[in-house]
């Protein structure tokens, strides 16, 4: 009967916890998801591999991280991935730039225009 009990107290727990938890980011830590719009990535590849994936000699070559380029379209499918990256300008309506320029409000859009600020973090946008 105790054991019973037991039993039922850790499932009462287990479901509990279970609805309380935000689901896992799955991805390899190595993997960058970069969604930009096809003119922005044409445009800013060659940046951006030069910074995120410099290459660090192994006994094979490895590189710091991968960028993966995904379309926009692809977007819902992945943001369960661990790094995702937006790439976007302020003053375009295409399909990513239109997602980022609707999470800013706009001091922050002043502030990246002005110069001030680069670097937008958003925890739990999604």
């Amino acid at each position: 009967m105790r054991l019973l009990r037991i039993c039922r107290l850790i499932l009462i727990a287990v479901t509990f916890y279970a609805c309380s938890t935000k689901p896992v980011s799955v991805g390899e830590l190595d993997e960058i998801y970069v969604f930009a719009d096809s003119s922005d990535w044409v445009d800013y590849e060659g940046a951006l591999k030069s910074f995120f994936s410099k290459e660090y000699l192994m006994p094979v070559p490895e590189e710091e991280y991968i960028l993966k380029y995904r379309p926009f379209s692809d977007f819902a499918n992945y943001k369960h991935k661990s790094n995702i990256m937006l790439l976007a300008r302020l003053d375009s309506n295409a399909p990513v730039s239109a997602e980022v320029n609707s999470l800013l409000n706009e001091e922050v859009m002043e502030s990246v225009k002005s110069g001030d600020g680069f670097y937008i973090p958003q925890e739990n946008v999604w």
